[in-house]
């Protein structure tokens, strides 16, 4: 996960966003398929909830998707570390 994670970030970087928004949609479509255990990984679980910030971010029908991204972000980073914050308010202004 974290490694898909990075890939994706890299993809925005180099400027192919929508190779990135696709890869990021295959794999939140696929997120049922995967086993508890690879969640349990804190690293795992962190690149998850960083890669749903990102997908909320990039989405340019806030209506729609980006809201939908926003709120797993601030449901799930509900109680996180104060360094999270800045991703949690960023989520919470985007309808989270």
């Amino acid at each position: 996960m974290g490694a898909f994670y990075q890939e994706t970030w890299l993809r925005l970087q180099a400027g192919d966003t929508a190779t990135a928004v696709e890869a990021l949609d295959r794999m939140f479509a696929d997120l049922s398929l995967l086993s508890t255990g690879v969640l349990s990984d804190v690293t795992n679980a962190a690149a998850l909830v960083r890669a749903l910030a990102l997908r909320a971010m990039l989405d340019t029908d806030r209506d729609r998707g980006g809201r939908r991204w926003a709120r797993a972000v601030t449901t799930l980073w509900r109680d996180a570390a104060p360094e999270l914050a800045p991703i949690v308010h960023a989520m919470r202004a985007l309808g989270g």
